[in-house]
Formats: C-alpha cells, sequence, structure tokens
C-alpha cells in the first residue's frame, strides 16, 4: 500500500492593502480592501473545476484563516467583521470541505505616523486576542491559527494552548527574519511537534513541559550552495545599509519558504525535500499557504494550480498517495496517529469528526 502524504492549505485572509485609516470611512467603503476575500475566492474555484485536480481528489478543501485582531475591531469596531461581513463565501466554502481558522496580527495605530504600525516582542495584546478569538468563535468554531508576519513567542503560544487551539501553522523552519516586522524560527525542524513551553520553536525533551497545541511546519527548501550565499550576503548587505545590528546568521539563509501561489520551482524543491527526507511510514504532512489578494492576480491563481498539479504528479511517481485536508483534520491525525485507518476517507472529512 502507498504511504500517505496529507496536503493541507492555508490561505492568510488579510485585506488587499495596509489599511491606510484607523476607522473605516464608512459602511460603503467597508469591502473595498477585501477583494481578495469577495473576488478572489470565487475565481480560484472557478479554474480549480477545469483542472484534473476537482476529479482526481474531489473539492479542495483550504483552511480560511482570518483576520479578528486590535487592528479590525478598531477599523470597523467588530472583531468578527472578516466573519460576519463575508459569511455567504464561508458558507459555501463549507461545503468545499473548508474549515475557519485564525490569523491574529499584532498591529497598532502610530498617531504620529499615522499609520498602522507592527507592535512585537512587547505584550503580545493577549487580553484583546482573547476578546477577538472569543467574538469569533461566537460565529463558528475555530481550532487552527497562523500568526501575522509568521511572529511568535513562548507567551503566545502558551496562550493559544489555553485557549484550546488544536494547531499552529507558523513556523517557517530555519527562518529568521529581521526588521519592523520579524521572526525567529531557528532550529526548528520540518516535521510536525508539541512545542516545549519554554522554546515555541522545538519540541519539548523528556524533562519539560509540552504544550497541547500542534505545531505544523509550512514548507521550506534548503538552498544549494550558490543560492546560499547569495541570500546570506543579501540579507546581511540589507541589514548594513538599514543601519541595524539584524544579521543572518549563515545557517538560517539557508533555509526558504514557499508559497502555493508563487514560483513553481522553489515549491517544488520543498516538496520533493520534505518526502525525501521523510522517516514516516503511516504519513507525512504537507503545509503550505497564501494570502487571499493572490488570487486577484491570474498569474498567482495559475501557479496555485501548476502547483497543485506538480505536487500531484510527485507524489504519485514516488509513490505517495496525496490526501487534501484541513489544518484541523492534519493535526488530530497526528495526534491520533491512526493513519491507516481513513487514508481512504473523504478528504473533506470535517473537523468536528475527529475532535
Amino acid at each position: 500500500m502507498n504511504k500517505v502524504a496529507y496536503l493541507s492549505i492555508a490561505c492568510d485572509a488579510d485585506p488587499d492593502i495596509d489599511p491606510p485609516y484607523r476607522k473605516v470611512p464608512s459602511k460603503e467603503n467597508a469591502e473595498h480592501i477585501w477583494q481578495g476575500i469577495t473576488v478572489g475566492i470565487y475565481t480560484l474555484r472557478q479554474h480549480l473545476k477545469e483542472t484534473p485536480v476537482v476529479s482526481k481528489y474531489g473539492r479542495l478543501p483550504v483552511t480560511w484563516l482570518l483576520r479578528s485582531d486590535r487592528q479590525i475591531y478598531e477599523l470597523y469596531g467588530n472583531a468578527a467583521f472578516c466573519f460576519r461581513r463575508f459569511e455567504n463565501v464561508w458558507k459555501s466554502e463549507h461545503e468545499h470541505g473548508s474549515e475557519i481558522g485564525w490569523h491574529p496580527h499584532l498591529y497598532r495605530w502610530d498617531e504620529y505616523a499615522c499609520q498602522w504600525t507592527p507592535y512585537l516582542a512587547k505584550d503580545d495584546d493577549l487580553e484583546i486576542l482573547a476578546e477577538c478569538l472569543n467574538s469569533l468563535r461566537q460565529c463558528t468554531d475555530i481550532y487552527a491559527v497562523r500568526t501575522g508576519w509568521d511572529y511568535h513567542s513562548n507567551r503566545l503560544m502558551g496562550f493559544f494552548d489555553r485557549e484550546g487551539l488544536l494547531v499552529d501553522a507558523s513556523a517557517i523552519p530555519g527562518s529568521i527574519h529581521s526588521g519592523t516586522w520579524f521572526h525567529n524560527w531557528s532550529g526548528t525542524a520540518r516535521p510536525p511537534y508539541f512545542p516545549s513551553k519554554f522554546d515555541y520553536r522545538r519540541p519539548a525533551e523528556s524533562h519539560e513541559h509540552a504544550l497541547r497545541i500542534l505545531e505544523m511546519p509550512v514548507l521550506v527548501r534548503s538552498l544549494s550552495l550558490p543560492f546560499h550565499l547569495i541570500c546570506f550576503c543579501y540579507h546581511n548587505l540589507r541589514a548594513i545599509r538599514g543601519f541595524n545590528v539584524n544579521f543572518t546568521d549563515w545557517e538560517s539563509a539557508r533555509w526558504q519558504g514557499v508559497f502555493i501561489s508563487r514560483r513553481c520551482r522553489p515549491f517544488y524543491e520543498a516538496v520533493h525535500q520534505t518526502l525525501a527526507m521523510s522517516s514516516e511510514k503511516e504519513g507525512i504532512f504537507l503545509t503550505t499557504y497564501f494570502h487571499a489578494n493572490e488570487l486577484l492576480s491570474l498569474r498567482g491563481v495559475q501557479r496555485f494550480i501548476q502547483n497543485l498539479e506538480n505536487l500531484s504528479c510527485l507524489t504519485e511517481r514516488i509513490g505517495y498517495t496525496l490526501v487534501p485536508t484541513t489544518l484541523s483534520v492534519a493535526a488530530s491525525l497526528v495526534k491520533n496517529r491512526g493513519l491507516t485507518s481513513i487514508c481512504h476517507s473523504n478528504s473533506t472529512q470535517s473537523s468536528e469528526d475527529l475532535l
């Protein structure tokens, strides 16, 4: 029997642009920066109908990660705006086997600059995030989360764990990004893991407390030496020009996150490397993501579909059965390890069925 590769595709359902105001000017303007949701999702579904992907795997489930945070609350006066305003879209997506998750950003309005700016590595805004999550949960079940800018901290991961979230998909193995927004996933490996209470970037050791939330890292590729060197020099030259000390070390420059909606070669290499390095006998987990506004570009939609088709061909060629599913279902499979018993079941099984 073929080994199984579980594919989870998530979407950061951000606005199309950074909102240039603190409060939306009028109700009539409430949707104009959300065309990725109102137009892009429909466009993607229409193009998918014309591909062999649907006939081969059925309707493609997506984990739609909705914004609900200080920025959304202050803009619209409703932390659940992204669900309630586009509820018809999410109802339609539920019929495709999709789920709704959470994508919080840590923004604050800068009165001096008159713009929203990242507010990272301070208090993590836990109080308002708790209120936002509660608002979303009054609309629908929320089990999956991915943070804005892939930022994380021990406090934030602990908060997610206490709130009963099942899975986090923020990790970009080995990646370190510096600047106005930043993240640090140094030392994080590719397989899913239960984070240490003391270091969100790695599994808990035998003597440590492990969190119950599962971290499911997204796909990355390891760069060949020439590209590794170019990336290392580029990031550090940029740091010098920016007069900061946020230099990239040699090891972190080797890892590059990939998107299903972008260039095909890096995505293919990331999948191939992940499958080649896997030692799992029961199943392997492939997690990737994209942004809603990328669906407004025909090229973005075409690359999405091409990457999906390339992934299908690759897994079939090397002896894997590809099973598209949501983040929550994939996380439940990891936790239960009940892989072989359902690997041929409907790939659009809801997360509630496994919780």
